[in-house]
């Protein structure tokens, strides 16, 4: 029999009354953080977690993560691992999204997850290094830019369909405080189709084109850093800093020739030489705000208590919709461009965001 504090049990029916009052506290309190678990928010690791207990926590692990897990939660808390370790998962999320019974577009994120801590001392004190990853199953990265005016879950469109990388450092400069940082790669995507040849007005079998596409993947990356204090190893308390950052989607069509006639025989005939049409589109295709989360933890023995208050700066958010400009020029030809709608700002406000596990 296990004792704790000044607690004796004596007889088995004493024993057996002790573990069942246990357990209904432990049932009651599991069901009350289950009632208070607040909606998901957006790329692989702000949506979904990061680790199984991570995950189980409800993702309040500032002030406890000591695992791989450390990489998204608090890069603080590698210094507190003491062992080699490595974490590998796999995750699976189908959300089941509609708008007025219509299937919103949502698409699966599913994806190896994992992680690795290699602890170590310098000059006596104590250090921890990793990585950590989601490879997703289908696809490096997704672009998707859709009309302002339908509608769209911002925050489960394209931030969670991409690879996710974080790279992250931490030490223990004095007793109890571990500080850690690193950086955060995402893949990011731009491109631009070209189109040259000769188009005919009134004889489309005529018309001649070759396009060529030229589509570029670049890594971009953020910063995280994190602070941890644990005096004893009952409770903790943490802080996790998060940089802003967009992706812009950037797109671009040339299409460049001669406009000609065969009404006429004999050769075609040429009504506009060297005729260019050009299409630019940018598009913020990833958002995910400024983060500041503080986060404290209490361990009860047989239950460990967990909360996280984040802010999130979304007022910065910039509407996902397509910024498109047009260059016409067919020389004599009379052609005007029909207006194009001005983009709405979507005035998103910041969030505060707490947790509990």
């Amino acid at each position: 029999l296990r004792t704790r504090g000044n607690i004796l049990v004596h007889g088995t029916e004493t024993i057996r009354t002790a573990l069942m009052t246990h357990w209904y506290k432990t049932l009651l309190v599991a069901l009350a953080l289950l009632f208070c678990a607040n909606t998901a928010r957006g790329n692989p690791l702000d949506a979904f977690g990061l680790g199984a207990r991570g995950v189980a926590m409800g993702s309040a692990y500032t002030a406890i993560a000591n695992d791989a897990s450390a990489h998204y939660y608090n890069p603080a808390g590698l210094a507190r691992q003491l062992d080699t370790r490595i974490d590998l998962g796999y995750s699976y999320h189908h959300p089941l999204l509609r708008f007025e019974g219509k299937d919103a577009g949502v698409d699966p994120v599913n994806g190896l997850q994992l992680g690795v801590v290699l602890p170590g001392e310098l000059l006596s004190r104590r250090i921890g290094v990793g990585l950590s990853m989601m490879l997703l199953d289908d696809r490096i990265t997704r672009v998707r830019a859709l009309p302002q005016q339908q509608p769209r879950f911002v925050l489960f469109d394209n931030r969670p369909q991409r690879l996710h990388i974080s790279a992250n450092i931490a030490l223990e400069p004095i007793e109890h405080l571990f500080l850690g940082g690193g950086l955060t790669f995402m893949a990011d995507t731009s491109g631009r189709l070209n189109v040259e040849g000769m188009v005919s007005l009134d004889s489309p079998d005529t018309t001649v084109l070759q396009g060529a596409v030229d589509v570029d993947i670049e890594s971009a990356r953020y910063a995280q850093a994190g602070l941890l204090y644990a005096p004893s190893n009952r409770w903790s308390i943490g802080l996790t800093f998060r940089q802003e950052y967009f992706l812009d989607l950037q797109l671009g069509t040339l299409v460049q020739g001669d406009i000609t006639s065969n009404i006429l025989p004999g050769d075609p005939l040429i009504l506009v030489e060297d005729a260019t049409f050009l299409f630019d589109s940018r598009n913020v295709n990833l958002f995910s705000p400024m983060q500041v989360v503080l986060g404290f933890s209490y361990d009860l023995g047989p239950l460990l208590l967990s909360a996280d208050l984040g802010w999130y700066r979304w007022s910065r958010f910039r509407a996902p919709a397509a910024d498109v400009s047009l260059d016409l020029n067919l020389g004599d030809l009379a052609f005007d461009i029909p207006p194009i709608d001005p983009v709405v700002l979507p005035q998103f406000s910041d969030l505060l965001i707490p947790r509990f596990g």
